[in-house]
């Protein structure tokens, strides 16, 4: 019994030596752990910190600014006018696209010549086409102007909203330039021939593509900044009355009465024009038909009148 005792004593003597080295070094390899954690940790935290805050600057830079949240719309005018002066008109019409901080991009002035008692030359029947760069800002006003100038007979507006197609370039290009990036890291990393030729292939088609949206978008800004106004401007001796939209079928028939009346009287006066300009040709002409028939006839005659022989048998 004793001896029993005794081993039960040695084991549990045992146990709680193999218990005090457990507890003992379980501590060491915590703190051990812990303590690598902990500078895992500090070396990883200035990096996060730092990825951090490019993320928030990359976010803000990607984030549109208020000009770009604006919509981009471009504005074009197609005006029709008549004048009775042509050269104040058209003075007109250029001293107000300059005043207004725009350019005159095309214009083409074009008339009939005719030529007086004296000889002199002159134009008549001028008409001029213009194209007209304005500021965006002063579209309206300019439209305005124009009105003050001549008798406006048509203007047609139209604005195109091409904020989707711009934002799409500028998302494209911020792709294509991240792209551009990454493909000049790779070309001071290339070890080989093959490599280096396929990095600046693809290289070279990305500088084009981004060079190609660049351009567009500048075309876009300057089309945006300046509208576009086409005017056609017409020479006219006196203008046209305007009507009112209501009127009774005796005015209507009044209208047409003299709207046939003007129109005969133009075409009497531009046949009379071309017979004046063909005079010549017209004399030439009949003198040319005058002659064939004379000469038809004679040899007509001549074969219709009997012979001398014939006129003796006869008797």
């Amino acid at each position: 019994m004793k001896r029993t005792l005794s081993l039960l004593l040695v084991v549990t003597l045992l146990a709680a030596m193999l218990a005090a080295c457990g507890a003992q070094s379980a501590p060491a390899e915590s703190y051990f752990g812990t303590d690598t954690i902990v500078t895992e940790e500090a070396m990883e935290a200035p990096s996060m910190a730092g990825g951090g805050n490019a993320k928030a600057a990359d976010e803000a830079e990607q984030m549109p600014s208020a000009e770009q949240l604006s919509e981009k719309i471009i504005y074009t005018a197609d005006v029709s006018m008549e004048t009775t002066d042509f050269d104040t008109a058209s003075d007109a019409l250029t001293s107000s696209v300059k005043s207004m901080g725009g350019f005159v991009e095309n214009s083409g002035v074009y008339g009939d010549t005719v030529y007086d008692e004296t000889g002199a030359v002159r134009v008549i029947d001028r008409t001029a086409n213009y194209t007209f760069r304005i500021p965006a800002a002063s579209f309206d006003a300019f439209l305005t102007q124009v009105g003050g100038i001549g008798n406006v007979t048509s203007k047609n507006i139209n604005a195109s909203n091409v904020t989707s197609q711009y934002t799409d370039y500028e998302a494209r290009l911020t792709s294509l330039r991240t792209e551009q990036t990454r493909l000049l890291e790779l070309l001071e990393k290339a070890d080989n021939v093959d490599a280096l030729i396929a990095l600046e292939t693809k290289l070279t088609d990305v500088r084009y593509e981004i060079d190609a949206i660049e351009r567009n978008l500048r075309n876009l800004d300057n089309e945006i900044a300046y509208s576009t106004v086409y005017v056609y401007l017409r020479e006219v001796a006196g203008y046209r009355p305007s009507v009112s939209v209501q009127r009774s079928i005796w005015q209507r028939i009044a209208d047409a009465f003299v709207g046939g009346w003007q129109n005969l009287v133009e075409l009497l006066g531009d046949f009379v024009v071309f017979l004046s300009g063909a005079f010549f040709g017209i004399v030439i002409l009949a003198i040319f038909v005058i002659v064939i028939v004379r000469i038809v006839r004679g040899k007509k005659k001549k074969k219709e009148a009997p012979k001398p022989e014939q006129e003796k048998e006869s008797e």
